[in-house]
């Protein structure tokens, strides 16, 4: 059987912010999304469980903060990192070290 294509009409920029830090993201599910950051803050068996963001917020006692930056439909993946890309740049984000060197 053959992949499933992703529906990127409720796509979004989000943006987590907490004490020192600010990370810019996208995502096709803002829900699921949020669950998996809540998940990888706290247990290290999740692949983002070292990124800069999960550490700022263990540093600042757990409390950080997501929000729907901006609903952007599109089409596919590549259309979404780039407005997301677009967005790291313009907010200067903090903690999306990857993301930058793309």
């Amino acid at each position: 059987m053959g992949r499933e294509a992703k529906d990127y009409s409720k796509a979004c920029i989000y943006i987590i912010t907490t004490n020192g830090g600010c990370y810019v993201g996208s995502t096709n599910n803002f829900n699921r999304r949020k669950i998996e950051h809540r998940r990888s803050i706290y247990n290290s068996k999740y692949r983002n469980y070292n990124s800069l963001i999960c550490q700022k917020i263990r540093e600042n006692n757990g409390e950080w903060c997501m929000q729907n930056f901006k609903n952007f439909p599109c089409n596919n993946k590549k259309e979404l990192e780039d407005e997301e890309r677009k967005w790291i740049n313009k907010l200067n984000s903090t903690c999306n070290k990857n993301m930058k060197d793309r």
